[in-house]
């Protein structure tokens, strides 16, 4: 019996409450994770410099402050260097803060470091599921991507105004870049070529989308023509212009402890927990050795997505994969000789969870090519859901304990500091143990220099 045009209308009215409810209820799910880390974070923020601040920020603008004219500012935002790295991306953005205010405000750049993560989850949601066209479904399938992304198994680099503002600029202006490239339009390669640009005044690891953009650029021009030669030149221009501006005055630094005569077989033990390092913590817990496991997995799973050409489906998320797996390579490199546990650093924890990230897009594209029952799938889905949402979870205890402890402890630096400037540090470890070298004493000297300069005053503590 054909169903009349009030029943349709009855039908569609019935459906939407359902409708509302499930992408009302993908909503919550793919949100908390965000909320959680963020109310976290603005938890345990406070306008305060922390270890490798006062060199790279308080000393940096106690120099730039100092300087005649604007040649020479612009030329000591190029050449100064903080241990072995180039920070100029945040220079600048400090030396415009400086320009505009007159005063360091670590407020501002811990908050612009934690934000940049939202432009991050913005491209992997441009390339992960697109093809979905129910928007509920669609946000519940990102949802894992959620608990991978916006966990604090990385905290090293967020409410920490130096390391927020290398380590995660280099990510958003690196995918960024990729992004716009793959669009192959000359427009799309020059904000490409300046997002490639910031990446490699963020942090050294930036270059390594040079090889990448390059192939894909190639790649294009060999099938289609496009793009044209000169957007071809201009990224790869971009790359030597950044290489020119990175090696100017560039100090090669040697970092204490370091063994130069590493054996091969270390550093693939190294490469591999790299990969895996969201499975355990520098004290080897929750199992030893299970970022080694787990980096065997991701390797497998890239090699697999190579055999079946998802590079064709989603070049996005396998050539960014790819530039992981580079930069991995370049920290075995550089790091293998400190010793293995540095392969687990919080720091660099991101990069293994970005890697899950594209093993679990990869797992959905896959299995979406086989004829599976529909609850199996389903099944699938729920405990790939689950399996992020415990490491979220155990992610963010863990790591609000050390947030909250480095917190407390920068503190009471601060407090024994303030008590007398003359005499007493307001660096100490989160540890406890006492700081060996000239690095207290160093910012003691800068911070009662910028406190004098009226650039900086301590916030209450609490």
């Amino acid at each position: 019996m054909p169903i009349s045009s009030s029943g349709l209308r009855e039908a569609k009215a019935a459906s939407l409450p359902s409708s509302k409810t499930a992408l009302l209820g993908a909503l919550a799910c793919a949100l908390s994770p965000i909320l959680a880390v963020y109310t976290l974070l603005f938890r345990e923020m406070r306008n305060a410099p922390m270890f490798d601040d006062y060199q790279a920020i308080v000393s940096f603008a106690l120099i730039f402050r100092q300087l005649p004219n604007l040649g020479s500012k612009l030329l000591f935002i190029v050449a100064a260097q903080h241990d072995e790295y180039k920070l100029i991306f945040e220079h600048m953005i400090l030396a415009a803060q400086l320009a505009l205010t007159g005063r360091i405000s670590f407020t501002f750049l811990i908050v612009l470091g934690n934000l940049l993560l939202l432009g991050i989850l913005w491209l992997l949601w441009k390339h992960y599921f697109a093809e979905q066209k129910n928007l509920a479904r669609r946000i519940l399938l990102f949802a894992p991507i959620c608990y991978l992304i916006f966990q604090l198994n990385y905290v090293e680099n967020l409410d920490w105004a130096m390391c927020g503002m290398q380590t995660v600029p280099v990510l958003l202006f690196t995918l960024a870049a990729l992004h716009l490239v793959l669009k192959l339009d000359s427009r799309s390669i020059a904000c490409a070529c300046l997002c490639a640009f910031l990446a490699c005044l963020s942090s050294a690891n930036g270059f390594l989308i040079a090889p990448i953009g390059l192939f894909i650029l190639l790649s294009a021009k060999r099938r289609s023509q496009t793009p044209s030669w000169s957007s071809i030149v201009a990224w790869t221009t971009t790359f030597f212009v950044a290489l020119a501006l990175y090696l100017y005055r560039y100090i090669p630094i040697t970092r204490a402890g370091f063994d130069p005569h590493v054996t091969f077989p270390h550093k693939i033990l190294f490469f591999l927990a790299f990969l895996g390092a969201a499975a355990e913590n520098m004290r080897h817990f929750p199992v030893r050795n299970g970022a080694v496991v787990l980096g065997l997995v991701i390797l497998a799973t890239f090699l697999l997505s190579l055999r079946t050409r998802f590079d064709r489906t989603n070049p996005f998320a396998f050539y960014s994969c790819l530039w992981f797996l580079l930069s991995a390579a370049a920290v075995t490199q550089g790091r293998a000789g400190l010793g293995m546990d540095i392969s687990l650093s919080l720091r660099y924890k991101i990069y293994s969870d970005l890697l899950l990230i594209f093993c679990y897009g990869f797992g959905a594209s896959f299995f979406r090519r086989f004829t599976l029952l529909r609850n199996r799938k389903q099944t699938l889905f729920a405990g790939a859901l689950a399996a992020t949402m415990l490491l979220s979870l155990s992610s963010d205890f863990f790591g609000y304990k050390a947030l909250h402890k480095r917190r407390v402890r920068t503190a009471e630096g601060l407090t024994q500091f303030a008590a007398d400037p003359a005499r007493n540090v307001p660096m100490i470890s989160t540890n406890g143990e006492a700081i060996v070298g000239g690095e207290p004493e160093f910012a003691r000297v800068v911070l009662n220099q910028a406190l004098a300069q009226g650039i900086y005053s301590l916030p209450p503590m609490r």
